[in-house]
């Protein structure tokens, strides 16, 4: 995008003059591919919101639907079929569908990383997520202070790695909490996430909501 057209874009934001330059094309980038779309304030303004949590049903929707319309919700945008590649394999089977793990009052909560490189590895038209060894991964897994505290269930399983017997946030809080191990292939998925974006953390945070900010460069490194 030019600069002239970047500073017109961002003119229709609320928080667009506020917005870090480089944070800010990313964000019109992804809006303008259909991964995100605008928020909105309560009075009708559009907001970038860079940093607010990213929820699961805009990240089911980005990778089923992707954007179908001509524009996108700020008029502007172009449309792009890169989520398009392929309906996500789980939101059509019905031994594991995504629509069937999050009940309502969960979908329109904050992703974690865990879920979205759960999802983003399910999904039949993206290429992540393949042949990580568990074996090779799990010493430098531990090596995170935040999966000390964690603990991982290692298992060769990698059916189902979703609870479906309770409720995603309740399985969140037992983690959190103790009460049962994140599986590590969940935890091998969340590295190799992270691997896509440049986050400077020393801890995985699996657990972590994901925000706006960083679904967009997610969404992004895969074009």
């Amino acid at each position: 995008m030019h600069s002239n057209e970047i500073e017109e874009r961002l003119s229709y934001y609320k928080d667009g003059a506020s917005v870090e330059k480089e944070v800010a094309v990313d964000m019109l980038t992804s809006i303008s591919n259909g991964y995100l779309q605008p928020q909105y304030g309560r009075d009708g303004n559009m907001f970038l919101n860079p940093d607010g949590a990213v929820s699961r049903a805009e990240v089911i929707h980005a990778l089923t639907v992707g954007q179908l319309e001509s524009t996108s919700v700020d008029g502007v945008s172009q449309p792009n079929e890169y989520f398009n590649k392929g309906y996500n394999d789980l939101v059509r089977r019905e031994t594991d569908n995504f629509y069937n793990v999050y009940s309502k009052d969960d979908i329109n909560k904050g992703i974690r990383r865990f879920e979205l490189a759960y999802m983003l590895a399910s999904h039949r038209g993206i290429e992540f997520g393949e042949g990580y060894d568990v074996e090779d991964s799990i010493s430098y897994l531990y090596e995170c202070e935040d999966i000390l505290n964690i603990g991982l269930e290692v298992t060769e399983d990698i059916e189902n790695l979703l609870p479906k017997e309770q409720s995603i946030e309740n399985y969140i809080k037992e983690v959190q909490n103790g009460v049962i191990k994140l599986n590590v292939h969940l935890a091998c998925l969340t590295s190799d996430l992270l691997s896509l974006v440049p986050i400077k953390e020393l801890e995985l945070k699996p657990l972590k909501q994901v925000s706006r900010l960083e679904f967009t460069r997610i969404a992004l490194s895969f074009e």
